[in-house]
């Protein structure tokens, strides 16, 4: 999981790209979650639970556009997260990207 960049401002777009990739012969049956934390209000979002079927030797990509409003006065850093867990639950991999919201 990346984003175009690190900062960004009311108005702006932020792309996020989820890349998920299965370098085995055979098909994976996977969840994807994706959430948003902002450690200094204390809040946390799901922002996506998803099934998919990855097959052999996939690696797909696609990008969200993300709208940024005005979420406050007050600057703050987020923390996006994704994780894909196989079908006993168990995290097969993991990302964190940083961000800044700037007035």
């Amino acid at each position: 999981m990346s984003t175009d960049k690190t900062d960004y401002h009311p108005s702006d777009v932020m792309e996020v790209t989820i890349t998920m990739t299965n370098t085995y012969n055979t098909s994976k049956t996977v969840t994807l979650y994706w959430w948003l934390t902002i450690p200094q209000f204390d809040y946390m979002k799901v922002m996506l639970a998803q099934p998919y079927i990855l097959p052999p030797d996939c690696n797909q990509s696609f990008v969200i556009p993300v709208s940024i409003g005005k979420w406050g006065s007050s600057p703050f850093g987020a923390v996006w997260s994704v994780a894909l867990f196989d079908k006993e639950n168990k995290i097969t991999r993991r990302n964190r990207q940083r961000n800044n919201k700037r007035n």
